[in-house]
């Protein structure tokens, strides 16, 4: 039996917009993440909070998405 290994491997990652928010009406940035001030809330809409690799921090705005940033909301 002989074993064959790919020729490359290739690795990925990193956070992509949902589609959910293309024609939710809910403010998004330039790569269509929704936008939110800093306590979270989304912009124009203070009944509601995005947070983690969804949202994209107004002022911030390359914050990283994945990773411990998109897990704990840390201070900037």
């Amino acid at each position: 039996k002989v074993l064959m290994l790919p020729a490359a491997v290739v690795g990925v990652a990193g956070a992509a917009s949902l589609p959910l928010f293309t024609d939710s009406g809910l403010p998004t940035d330039e790569r269509g993440f929704v936008r939110v001030q800093p306590t979270l809330q989304v912009a124009g809409h203070d009944e509601l909070f995005a947070v983690g690799d969804c949202a994209s921090l107004e002022g911030h705005p390359a914050l990283p998405k994945a990773g411990v940033y998109a897990v704990r909301q840390g201070p900037v």
